[in-house]
């Protein structure tokens, strides 16, 4: 298969580059003729970018870089404005996860990473889309969607935008595995990094909690954090568990139904679905004990293989 295979000398490295360069001009000039397009094209750009750093060698990977960024506003010069909010973070949160998988960063932290950096490239786009179109982009999406009228609706954006690009870096990640042939998350589950992982959702939960009578925009981000967090600390433990860790995590399940519904209503208007971050925190408190008593065991069978 064409792409499984890294690239050797120039001209294999600039032509796989070239075809990746026309593939996202393709898709960039559909995002900017096809109304609403781009929210689902950018899905794919992102893989684009990732495969490039992954199969070509460095400085071509950044040739490719170069040639993306420019042929994307080349073919778009009659509507930059998707370009610059969907187009160009793609590409960059692409190219970015690319190189981090060539470090030993753990792949989940790559991905949370990488999806807070397309977050955050959206975000710098606004006031520049802002300056030179006079278009607001938030408000631009909604009025598209018909939501513009809808209260509060606003609360949920950033949490929205994080979880779009979270959507295209996993995209990423799950392509390249498969081209690879090694789809096998927990294969690449660094253990000693992951045992952080639950006491991170714990306190991005906690934050959501307390954000919903502060700041509801960050109340609904930190719930997605916790919740990325929380699922990757299942995925490296949650196997190892025994079975009064699962009684222990039914009951815990059960009690945060009862306080979901207790508190629901004392909560500020449209903030009472933050109040999901119990049923997470109720997940941490059962998988932290796996994790480290699974640690426990490993040092204890590695004295024990010493001697």
């Amino acid at each position: 298969m064409l792409a499984m295979k890294e690239r050797k000398g120039a001209s294999q490295n600039i032509a796989f580059a070239a075809i990746l360069v026309a593939v996202i001009a393709v898709f960039s000039l559909l995002s900017a003729w096809i109304p609403l397009s781009a929210i689902f094209i950018i899905l794919f750009i992102p893989p684009l970018s990732a495969l490039a750093v992954e199969y070509c060698e460095r400085k071509y990977a950044w040739l490719f870089l170069l040639s993306a960024l420019g042929v994307s506003i080349a073919v778009t010069a009659n509507n930059y404005i998707d370009t610059l909010f969907y187009v160009f973070p793609g590409i960059l949160s692409g190219f970015f996860y690319g190189y981090l998988r060539k470090t030993s960063i753990p792949i989940s932290l790559n991905v949370f990473f990488s999806s807070l950096l397309s977050m955050g490239l959206n975000y710098l786009s606004l006031p520049l889309i802002q300056a030179i179109f006079q278009v607001d982009m938030i408000s631009f999406t909604l009025t598209l969607f018909h939501l513009q009228e809808t209260e509060n609706i606003l609360y949920i954006v950033p949490a929205f935008i994080f979880s779009l690009s979270l959507a295209e870096i996993t995209i990423s990640h799950l392509i390249i595995e498969i081209l690879n042939a090694h789809l096998h998350y927990q294969g690449r589950c660094e253990t000693k990094v992951a045992l952080l992982y639950p006491f991170i959702s714990l306190l991005f939960a906690a934050l959501s909690i307390g954000m919903a009578f502060l700041c509801p925009y960050l109340g609904f981000l930190f719930l997605v954090f916790s919740f990325y967090f929380a699922l990757a600390g299942d995925f490296c433990f949650i196997q190892k568990g025994k079975k009064i860790h699962f009684i222990v995590l039914g009951c815990l399940f059960i009690a945060s139904f009862f306080l979901f519904a207790f508190f629901y209503s004392s909560f500020p208007k449209d903030t009472g679905l933050l109040l999901l971050s119990i049923f997470l925190l109720a997940n941490d408190f059962a998988i932290a004990p796996i994790g480290l008593q699974y640690l426990f065991e490993e040092r204890k069978n590695g004295e024990a293989n010493k001697k």
